[in-house]
């Protein structure tokens, strides 16, 4: 079971829980007009609210609210998050004079706050309307509340906001579902994190023995390997005898060897034996890793060289700038991107994100880029072929992956396209001025079968630079900042326009490298300028 302090536990303990709730809190961003966003856990007993991944549109909102993200749970004056935990059901507060529990707020701000800091967020709670939506799996339990906050003078949430934020909040509780089953037993999960941390096969077999002594408290561990045929003396069943526990390493029909340990004077540790048979399927499973490591890159560069540009191609009426480096600058990267000719002579441009890497994401990235290609040379609306595209992958993607893309068809002077949830493209007018944002007209692709997609279009003129890019350009990180929040700006005002499409897209990829010398996504940058 997990400790006492629950999730939070979890989202601290594993890197990529942490991310995907990192990446919810950014798709409500691009999805939702909104001041602040955060996804916030309660411990088991309803004891204390924490929050796991948050975001504000400034310091002083983020100042504001900051009392009320890490506090004592109150059933009785709770807050928004208190209303979603206890009905069991998302709640939408419109204006919070209206809202029934509006009173028990204020007391409880004022009574827990000095009379300024109360004033303060009392003051955005009374402009502001919120969202909150409940995480829960599917045994019913709640693990935790994705709040959302919107002021004056937006507009208050409204039904499709809501539903948009329950499709979220479901993506949400998968990835804590997953992360509770990881964990467990510590134990065992840093046993397993250990066999798995190599993919090579002899330092595999040596962490398995060093955890099988730390599991069992034994005094010895060995291995066996099976000889060509799959053998092994002995039986396929763990056996414990005379002080020494045996234990095949399989995974399927598929015998790797057996897992000896045996036992020291006070014998083995209490539950150790058991905690040593757990770890056999994970042993097996690195061994199984290690051995296809070379074969699956093998099979993924393949099938990579078939969808990724080695060189932009040659246009008449476009500069093109290409930079595409995948996370560890292997070949299976999950980045979705293309520039292709269309056969009425307009342009093409496509980019994406499949999170993730190794094969299965490599082959998904593979489906989205060829499909959505394919299928713009006789549908010149990118809304319609990002529809169909996301038609298609909800019944085969994965069950918690999906795809965040920006597509866009160049015909002329004028430039179509949709944009399912990715990081907004900027269009540099040649003339100056702020850029353009390409903003979200749709959810990402694979996330709801029904979702709708709006095109937007605006005029092109010579000398305009449209720049596109994944997240690992806009969020490589340092000291918690993302590069896109620090940099980016600056750097389209300084050289958007100055350099020239492939100068610009290395430039920006140089410059992240500099800011986050170790980038843990792919990373593509795509720049387009219209010629004169």
């Amino acid at each position: 079971m997990l400790e006492e302090r629950g999730i939070e536990h979890a989202a601290g303990s594993q890197a990529w829980l942490r991310r995907t709730l990192e990446e919810i809190v950014s798709q409500v961003r691009r999805l939702l007009d909104v001041t602040g966003v955060s996804f916030l856990v309660v411990d088991p007993a309803h004891d204390h609210i924490s929050p796991a991944a948050s975001w504000f549109a400034s310091d002083e909102v983020r100042d504001a609210f900051r009392p009320v993200l890490d506090r004592p749970y109150d059933a009785e004056r709770g807050g928004v998050t208190e209303a979603a935990v206890e009905t069991g059901s998302p709640v939408r507060i419109e204006r919070m004079e209206d809202w029934p529990g509006a009173t028990g707020l204020h007391d409880r701000l004022f009574e827990r706050l000095d009379p300024e800091a109360a004033q303060r967020l009392w003051d955005w709670y009374s402009s502001s309307s919120f969202l909150s939506c409940p995480v829960h799996p599917r045994d019913g339990r709640i693990l935790g509340v994705l709040a959302i906050a919107r002021s004056l003078p937006q507009p208050a949430f409204s039904a499709e906001d809501l539903r948009v934020t329950e499709v979220l909040a479901g993506l949400a509780a998968f990835a804590l579902e997953r992360a509770e089953l990881l964990d467990d037993e510590e134990a065992l999960g840093r046993a397993t994190r250990a066999v798995s941390a190599t993919l090579d096969p002899d330092e595999v077999v040596a962490a398995m023995l060093t955890q099988a002594r730390e599991l069992t408290g034994a005094r010895d561990a060995g291995f066996v390997r099976a000889d060509a045929a799959g053998r092994v003396p002995g039986g396929l069943e763990p056996e414990f005898a005379g002080g020494e526990v045996r234990v095949p390493v399989a995974l399927g029909a598929r015998l790797f060897g057996v897992l000896t340990a045996t036992a020291g004077p006070a014998g083995f540790a209490p539950g150790g034996v058991a905690r040593l048979v757990a770890l056999a399927p994970a042993a097996a499973a690195a061994l199984a890793n290690a051995h296809a490591y070379d074969r699956e890159r093998r099979v993924a560069r393949a099938m990579t060289a078939g969808f990724v540009p080695q060189r932009p191609p040659a246009l008449d009426d476009h500069e093109v700038g290409l930079v595409y480096e995948p996370a560890g600058h292997e070949a299976s990267g999950g980045d979705v991107f293309g520039i292709w000719t269309l056969p009425g002579g307009g342009l093409g441009l496509l980019v994406g994100d499949v999170s993730g890497s190794g094969l299965e994401v490599a082959a998904t990235a593979a489906m989205v880029r060829f499909f959505v290609e394919a299928r713009t040379f006789d549908c010149d609306c990118p809304a319609e072929v990002l529809r169909q595209t996301n038609a298609i992958l909800c019944s085969r993607l994965p069950e918690g992956l999906f795809v965040p893309a920006f597509l866009a068809i160049g015909d002329g002077r004028r430039l179509r396209w949709c944009n399912a949830g990715h990081p907004p493209p900027q269009l540099l007018r040649a003339g100056g001025g702020e850029p353009e944002v390409l903003g979200t007209t749709g959810l990402p692709l694979g996330i709801d079968a029904e979702a709708a997609y709006e095109k937007r279009g605006c005029p092109l003129a010579p000398g305009d630079v449209l720049l596109a890019a994944t997240d690992g350009l806009w969020e490589a990180r340092r000291d918690g900042v993302q590069f896109g929040d620090a940099r980016l700006a600056d750097l389209l005002a300084e050289h958007g326009r100055a350099l020239t499409p492939q100068a610009l897209a290395e430039r920006l990829r140089d410059e992240a490298h500099a800011w986050a010398p170790k980038l843990d996504d792919d990373l593509v940058v795509l720049a387009v300028r219209v010629r004169r």
